[in-house]
């Protein structure tokens, strides 16, 4: 039988080694949380970017011709014509803007030509 003064350094001892273990326990479940979160973190990105794109594709169709432009043509010259009476240019201006609003609503599907 061991004797009562070498318990508290045997207690000890396996106090250490249990706290070793414990530590090399809970940092390896530390890391693995971490590399799961990283994974997850990069599903969920590349299923938004995804998403993201397929958005875009449905509601943002490249639509980069010009328009009207016969009428800003004419707003510009009014303008250089009239640079002291802007205001006489301001029928050709609701025009200008009457037909670049029409087109924004062909592109954006809400009014057939």
């Amino acid at each position: 039988i061991p004797s009562l003064t070498k318990l508290p350094d045997n207690n000890e001892r396996i106090s250490a080694l249990l706290s070793r273990d414990a530590d090399d326990f809970y940092t390896q479940k530390l890391k693995d949380l971490q590399d799961r979160n990283a994974a997850l973190q990069k599903q969920t990105n590349e299923e938004f970017a995804k998403a993201v794109k397929e958005v875009e594709a449905k509601f943002l169709k490249d639509s980069t011709c010009a328009v009207c432009q016969d009428l800003q043509l004419k707003v510009l010259e009014c303008y250089q014509t009239n640079p002291n009476e802007i205001l006489n240019c301001s029928g050709i201006v609701d025009a200008f803007t009457t037909c670049v609003e029409r087109a924004r609503m062909v592109c954006i599907g809400l009014l057939l030509l």
